[in-house]
């Protein structure tokens, strides 16, 4: 038995409220008044508008509330309603923005006055080490012709100049006694060093050097034409050094060991620096030891600084020998304790600059 149910237009539509309402649909359609607003994300904390077209009302279908743009139950329920202008979901669009706009300003004016770095604890980050490229590491050259009988000179001398550090040669300390050597140290220096050796006059290697440089030794082959000793600062100082003492007495082997020991630094450091009194006359054009020497700098790409005296009879005997090393302010002076001369210069190297830490003790 088959049953059949009639239903007037005015009951249909209740079972469906979302049907157009007739002719008119068309026409509002046409001028763009019933297309649904563009979709907002959740996380944004804004409200969807569906309009019921049978009744002409709006219907608020909440999305997911932020914490910085919730509405209140005031602006919830109050729609500015025309819908024959269309404006209703571009004015509840508007309501919602400034609402949110001026909720992330209170926000921002509780966490801090630049609103680019909102959520951002300073508190608990880890400063960065900063370096300044401006620093300047200042360091000197001397033949002290014993430091025995010139310690609390050196010392002296060291503070005043605020050196960082000073290589001596001819210090004529012997193995381990040291004391020449601690009463030369300014406080908060140290030093290494290299006894002179048996059987020649002379001799003796120093390196006075503020503790924080951190030097360290570098080992060498043994050389039976000069005395070196060869040390690396650690960063941000990434300078390798070598100090020579060369006697002045002919050695047809330091030609050979100096290519060798070069060989082995300038591969290893992309800034050498070569100091020492060499004893050779580099200042004389027709000198054969100065000239061969010379050309041994130039096969390893090294420039040799010291262009005047520096010796009291009128001859260039220590040198600063670099590759890359940006070598500036280099001058000589006469400190009156020797017959050779200072050599001052200075290296610029970024230098690291960390928060002042306050310092606690316990009494």
């Amino acid at each position: 038995m088959a049953f059949s149910y009639r239903y007037s237009i005015s009951q249909l539509r209740r079972l469906r409220p979302a049907a157009p309402p007739g002719p008119l649909s068309s026409i509002l359609n046409k001028l763009g008044l019933l297309r649904r607003p563009r979709y907002i994300h959740r996380g944004s904390g804004r409200k969807f508008i569906f309009h019921l077209q049978t009744t002409g009302s709006a219907t608020n279908i909440p999305s997911l509330w932020s914490h910085v743009a919730r509405l209140t139950r005031h602006q919830s329920t109050v729609v500015s309603a025309d819908i024959k202008t269309g404006n209703t979901a571009r004015s509840r669009h508007s309501s919602a923005s400034n609402t949110a706009r001026s909720s992330l300003t209170r926000l921002d004016r509780r966490r801090g006055a630049d609103s680019s770095l909102r959520g951002v604890d300073f508190k608990v980050l880890r400063s960065v080490q900063r370096f300044t490229p401006q620093a300047l590491v200042k360091f000197e050259l001397f033949n002290v012709q014993s430091i025995n009988n010139k310690s609390s000179l050196i010392e002296e001398h060291i503070r005043e100049k605020g050196l960082d550090f000073m290589c001596l040669t001819e210090t004529w300390h012997q193995s381990q006694v040291y004391s020449a050597l601690n009463e030369a140290c300014p406080p908060g220096y140290t030093y290494l060093e290299v006894a002179r050796s048996t059987g020649h006059r002379g001799g003796g290697l120093a390196v006075i050097h503020r503790q924080h440089l951190e030097l360290s030794s570098i080992s060498l082959p043994p050389t039976s034409s000069c005395e070196c000793l060869a040390f690396k600062c650690k960063p941000p100082f990434p300078v390798t050094v070598l100090l020579i003492y060369r006697p002045p007495k002919p050695n047809s082997a330091f030609i050979p060991e100096m290519a060798d020991l070069l060989s082995t630094l300038c591969t290893t450091s992309a800034n050498t620096i070569i100091l020492g009194d060499i004893n050779i006359h580099v200042d004389s054009p027709s000198c054969k030891p100065a000239a061969d020497f010379l050309q041994l700098l130039d096969t390893f790409n090294l420039q040799q600084h010291v262009d005047v005296p520096t010796h009291s009879r009128g001859h260039t005997l220590d040198l600063v020998i670099s590759n890359s090393a940006p070598i500036s302010n280099l001058q000589v002076y006469d400190l009156g304790v020797s017959d050779h001369k200072v050599v001052s210069m200075e290296l610029p190297f970024p230098s690291p600059h960390f928060q002042t830490q306050a310092a606690v003790s316990i009494s």
